[in-house]
């Protein structure tokens, strides 16, 4: 159990790191305040009640999800839009 926690530690650690460098913090805020707009108007048009925790846990672990997942493809998705290429696509 131990081993797996570590090696689950590991992966965090390596993806919060890749997701820090490609958006910054600037990005990573500009993310965070779309989601939390976005999780306040399910809240406020009544989708998703706010006293059910169950759903608001799910909720929110999907918009770090998304935050996570954007940023380790945000150097593809820059790439594709404005055709720079990064220094870490050197055999490119």
């Amino acid at each position: 159990m131990a081993l797996a926690g570590l090696i689950l530690i590991i992966g965090w650690v390596i993806y919060i790191r890749a997701t820090l460098r490609s958006l910054g913090v600037i990005g990573i805020s500009l993310a965070i305040a779309f989601f939390a707009t976005l999780f306040w108007m399910i809240i406020d048009w009544g989708i998703i009640p706010a006293d059910n925790i169950q759903a608001v846990t799910y909720i929110i672990q999907t918009i770090l999800c998304f935050i996570m997942a954007t940023g380790m493809s945000w150097s593809h998705i820059r790439r594709r839009m404005s055709g720079q290429i990064d220094a870490d696509d050197v055999d490119e």
